[in-house]
């Protein structure tokens, strides 16, 4: 009894099945089946464990991070710039927001906005060696208007920098002001380089052309023109540097430019090859005080032209001040010098002669016939020293006398 009622509890199989113990394929379908539900199994674990894995980050040096979650910027006010170093972790996005600011020098290139087209070929020649296009096509030839209405080109370079612990009147880091207003270095970029277009475009429409073509454009205008909108929009980047990398006319007129250039480049050489030849002549007459000597003799004509005793007086006095100063040299001083000595020497043989005069006239009023005498000795030994030929004529009534005298022996 207890068979048959084992029997009939136990399941039934169902007829025309086979056994599936007794079946292989069955059971390496299970086993497969169940292997790779254990591997899906692992992989969705790993895939979860690589999400969650996925906000964990380090902050390199030269960068700076602003950590937001839905939106709204995490940590207190003043600390939420998260400094270089880690690991950090964030929830995965779009829970949270990582943006990375680099906070070392970038810069941006504006080549093409206002310089004309130019195959890769030409890149590499001279501005003289280029082809020549006569007209300007828009939309591929940029250029520039100038103050006088000239077309010019040029390239630009602008360096920015988000400044690590620079805030603004508001006490707002730079870097959060970047994050909530910018949101990536591209971005900072492409405004950065629109802000310098535009003040490029101002800078250059208040400059003449001449200035131009020399480099003499005012780049810290430029940038200055550049912060200001970058300010405006609370960007927090600062301008730290605009530079021209190239200037030139179109190259229709280059050449006549160029020309101009040469010839003003000459006339300046000319100029002062002249004032180096004046200051070295001027230096040889007077010295280091030929200036003043200059301003003194202007001051006397000028004073000639108007008339004035007075002023002509004074102004003669000044012209004797500066020539007996020190600092009057060269020949003047020179010619002052002989001057000062023969006034020296003509004085002091007045004076000989003075005293010589005052004496012989004492002589004279003592005994004159000796005084005459001895005067006429001197004389005579006087005219008749050195190499002198001496005739010596008997006293006769005839007053008229010949002689003849061989020249060559007299001598020329």
């Amino acid at each position: 009894m207890e068979n048959e009622y084992a029997r009939q509890d136990a399941p039934q199989q169902p007829a025309g099945l086979p056994d599936q113990e007794a079946d292989p394929g069955v059971k390496a379908l299970t086993e497969s089946l169940a292997v790779g539900f254990r591997f899906l199994k692992y992989v969705m674990i790993a895939l979860l464990a690589a999400y969650a894995l996925s906000g964990v980050y380090w902050v390199n040096e030269g960068e700076v991070v602003i950590h937001s979650r839905f939106g709204r910027i995490l940590g207190e006010r003043g600390a939420e710039v998260i400094e270089p170093g880690g690991p950090y972790f964030a929830l995965p996005s779009p829970v949270d927001e990582v943006v990375v600011i680099p906070t070392t020098l970038q810069d941006v290139a504006v080549d093409t906005a206002f310089w004309f087209w130019e195959t890769q070929e030409d890149e590499d020649k001279p501005l003289e060696k280029r082809r020549i296009a006569w007209t300007l096509q828009p939309g591929w030839d940029g250029s520039l208007l100038t103050a006088d209405k000239n077309l010019v080109h040029g390239r630009w370079r602008v360096t920015y920098q988000v400044i690590h612990g620079r805030r603004d009147s508001q006490e707002v880091p730079a870097a959060r002001l970047f994050a909530v207003n910018v949101g990536s270095a591209d971005e900072a970029g492409r405004l950065v380089r629109t802000a310098a277009e535009q003040a490029i475009v101002r800078v250059v429409g208040r400059t003449c052309v001449d200035d131009f073509v020399r480099g003499r454009i005012d780049n810290a205008l430029v940038a200055k023109y550049v912060q200001e909108v970058l300010d405006g929009l609370h960007t927090g980047i600062s301008i730290t540097a605009v530079s021209q990398r190239a200037y030139t006319v179109p190259l229709t007129v280059l050449r006549d430019f160029q020309a101009v250039n040469e010839a003003q480049s000459e006339k300046a050489l000319k100029i002062e090859e002249a004032e180096r030849s004046r200051s070295m002549r001027l230096n040889m007459v007077a010295g280091a005080g030929f200036q003043k000597l200059l301003e003194a003799i202007d001051a006397y004509e000028r004073a000639r032209e108007k008339g004035g005793a007075g002023e002509i007086e004074t102004a003669d006095a000044r012209i004797g001040r500066v020539l007996t100063s020190p600092d009057v040299g060269g020949s003047v001083a020179e010619m002052i010098g002989s001057a000062k000595a023969y006034r020296t020497q003509a004085v002091e043989f007045v004076k000989g002669a003075a005293e010589r005069f005052s004496r012989l006239a004492g002589e004279h009023e003592a005994n004159p016939r000796i005084l005459e005498n001895r005067l006429l000795q001197d004389t005579l030994e006087q005219v008749l020293s050195g190499d002198v030929k001496k005739i010596y004529l008997p006293p006769r009534d005839d007053k008229t006398i010949y002689l003849e005298m061989d020249r060559a022996a007299m001598g020329d």
